[in-house]
């Protein structure tokens, strides 16, 4: 088992970490950080089970570390040290289930340090939260339905740093397989996704993959987690570059036109009809025309375009969610919620309180 003491001040770490007789206790492994950024990147690397944190710290402070790690890595367990004048962001990281306890900083002595770590790990092993893998057990799932929506949505639609971050996304998920994420069936469905999105640009799949190694060989010849995400990152990337000059190849003066109008009023409720009579067709055959050349239909082009643009928007922190929505030309609040969550796997209101959390970190 594994604990990870998290303060800036590097006495109290120290002091901490030379107290107590850890394997005593059940510890194997102490791990140190300054700060909540670097922790939470040592947690997820280390699959860190047990986190002591201070509250106040330089770049992440504690209670946004504890509310990142109910995203992210919701089997660790976290234990505050704490001031007389923390506690009533204490009391917030308790009362939300961030953290299982707090220890008094100044006051503490190592007897009530062991028996709050005790505590921690009788919490851990009781919640299956430290649970050793063998291949008779069924592995966690890390690939989610949300991740594969965000996954192919950033393929088709978003741009280089959209497709970065799901899939560092990914990669931060996968932790969870701890030493036994070579055994995972769920590469194969990342996999699957690639194959799928390349099919519907009619895309020979064994011609495009015959330059790569198979998902199992990519596994297998990666020596982390880290290393087989990056390798299907790229992967990914080709694929989105692949799409791109199929389209390039694929528009012609008429759907050109339709684009450039199409992004210049996407958020003025332009119809089918509006695009159609712009590039002189009639309603049904454009559609129709479009939906070829495209791979898509133009409802979902045009609100792929409107989410794309209110997720640039919701990164603000001055906006309401139905400041958004009417920017973006939707009548109903509620539908630019509805299709922003079909697209994206989370509401505005969701995304809009994640980017804002990363964005001051």
């Amino acid at each position: 088992m594994k604990i990870i003491i998290v303060d800036d001040e590097i006495l109290i770490r120290k002091g901490i970490a030379t107290s107590v007789n850890w394997e005593e206790i059940g510890i194997d492994e102490v791990i140190e950080a300054s700060n909540g950024e670097q922790a939470l990147e040592l947690i997820l690397k280390n699959n860190i089970d047990i986190v002591l944190t201070d509250i106040k710290m330089p770049k992440m402070d504690g209670l946004t570390l504890i509310e990142q790690l109910k995203l992210c890595s919701p089997y660790t367990v976290a234990i505050v040290l704490s001031c007389v004048n923390d506690m009533d962001v204490v009391r917030q990281a308790l009362k939300f289930g961030g953290a299982l306890d707090y220890i008094p900083k100044l006051s503490m002595t190592t007897e009530e340090l062991v028996d709050t770590i005790n505590r921690a790990i009788t919490y851990v092993r009781k919640n299956n939260a430290y649970v050793p893998l063998d291949k008779n057990k069924i592995l966690p799932s890390f690939f989610t339905l949300e991740h594969e929506q965000s996954l192919r949505s950033a393929i088709e639609y978003g741009d280089l740093d959209t497709l970065n971050k799901v899939i560092k996304k990914i990669l931060k998920s996968a932790y969870i397989l701890k030493e036994f994420w070579k055994e995972s069936r769920e590469w194969e469905d990342i996999f699957g996704v690639f194959s799928n999105v390349i099919k519907k640009y009619d895309i020979d799949p064994n011609k495009f993959f015959s330059n790569y190694k198979t998902i199992r060989q990519i596994i297998q010849d990666s020596h982390n987690i880290d290393e087989a995400v990056k390798s299907l990152g790229e992967i990914a990337l080709d694929i989105k570059t692949s799409i791109e000059q199929e389209r390039k190849e694929n528009y012609d003066a008429v759907i050109n036109k339709a684009v450039i109008y199409i992004n210049k009023y996407y958020n003025q409720n332009i119809k089918l009809k509006d695009v159609a009579d712009h590039v002189s067709m009639s309603e049904s055959y454009f559609s129709k025309y479009f939906k070829k050349i495209m791979n898509t239909n133009f409802i979902d082009y045009i609100n792929q375009i409107k989410i794309e643009r209110s997720k640039e928007l919701l990164a603000r922190k001055k906006i309401t969610i139905q400041e958004v929505s009417e920017l973006m030309g939707y009548t109903n609040c509620s539908y630019f919620t509805q299709v922003f969550k079909e697209l994206e796997g989370v509401t505005p209101k969701q995304y809009q309180k994640n980017i804002l959390i990363k964005n001051n970190t």
